[in-house]
C-alpha cells in the first residue's frame, strides 16, 4: 500500500514490485527487448527467488517483451 502522504511518483523497482501481490494481473509493455521494463522484471523474479512470492501471476502482454534468453519476460520464467 502506497502511504498517502507521499507525493514523489517516481519509485526504485524494489518498491514497484513490492505492489504486486500472488494472482495480480501484471501488464508489460515492449517488443522484444525494446521497451521492456527489464529493471522491475529483474527485480520481481529477485523477490521470488528471495521469499517465493508473488506467485500465481497472470502476464497480459503484447509482443513478447524479451529477447529469448535473458531479458524481458524471460526473468519471469522459472
Amino acid at each position: 500500500m502506497i502511504p498517502a502522504n507521499r507525493k514523489n511518483k517516481v519509485v526504485t523497482a524494489s518498491d514497484a514490485v513490492e505492489l504486486v501481490c500472488s494472482n495480480d494481473t501484471v501488464c508489460v509493455s515492449g517488443f522484444v527487448s525494446q521497451g521492456s521494463p527489464d529493471a522491475i522484471l529483474q527485480e520481481l523474479r529477485s523477490r521470488y527467488e528471495k521469499e517465493g512470492q508473488p506467485q500465481d501471476l497472470t502476464l497480459l502482454f503484447g509482443g513478447g517483451p524479451g529477447d529469448w534468453g535473458e531479458r524481458g519476460l524471460n526473468h519471469l520464467a522459472r
